[in-house]
């Protein structure tokens, strides 16, 4: 399990014992759901945890036991192929025709869900998992808003070796489809990213998704996040 918490950022790093987590752009901290969030304003500012092309964490094929990945997001604007995450191979969750997508592909398979009617300048908790056999499902404040068990089958994706990062707020250049992208104009906090799907890390208590509000209200009183999970223990 990996936690990008967004509490802190030293020069253009994101402190984090586990990942390299690099900032572009100068974006600032801001208070967030959970103590602070890292702002991204739309104008080329993101967040990147580096390639991980031979790991689950950025490459979906080797995710043999699933991948699950959530976050608190405040979206501050809704643009057509805006990109709020991409791992660089196989993963993409952007915006567009008045919906965020959620795409899983690899090996000319793709999963692909939306959520609709989310608004502007609103605390959600987002959330999305897949798993080879079970599919791909999408959450939004822990209620099922999407899923899709069987892929389509697609034209093989060209991935380029030089550009596979896990990227917050930003696209990789084999995800635009010869598009124009953007980045994300957003409020991100607390990032989460598994190599399990989510009934896995739910079924032996890894994660607590019945305390999900309590726990947003706690931290809201200046409860730190740390505290909260070791109280749960």
């Amino acid at each position: 399990m990996y936690l990008i918490d967004m509490d802190e950022i030293s020069g253009t790093i994101i402190p984090n014992a586990d990942l390299t987590v690099r900032t572009h752009g100068n974006p600032v901290l801001v208070p967030g759901k959970l103590h602070s969030a890292i702002r991204l304003d739309g104008n080329g500012q993101y967040v990147d945890a580096g390639d991980h092309s031979n790991t689950c964490l950025g490459n979906v094929e080797l995710c043999l036991h699933g991948l699950t990945q959530s976050a608190w997001i405040y979206f501050r604007e809704f643009r057509d192929n805006m990109y709020f995450m991409s791992n660089g191979r196989g993963v993409r969750v952007f915006h567009k025709d008045g919906l965020l997508h959620v795409v899983v592909e690899f090996d000319r398979k793709r999963w692909q869900v939306s959520a609709p009617d989310l608004q502007k300048d609103t605390w959600y908790f987002f959330e999305y998992t897949w798993h080879p056999e079970k599919g791909l499902q999408v959450f939004v404040n822990n209620r099922l808003v999407g899923y899709r068990k069987n892929p389509v089958t697609v034209q093989q994706r060209p991935y380029s070796e030089s550009d596979s990062l896990v990227l917050i707020g930003n696209t990789n250049m084999a995800d635009n489809d010869s598009e124009r992208t953007f980045s994300a104009n957003v409020l991100i906090d607390e990032v989460e990213m598994w190599y399990r799907d989510r009934d896995n890390i739910i079924a032996f208590d890894y994660i607590l998704r019945g305390y999900l509000f309590i726990y947003s209200a706690l931290c809201s009183l200046h409860c730190s996040f740390k505290c909260f999970k070791k109280s749960f223990k």
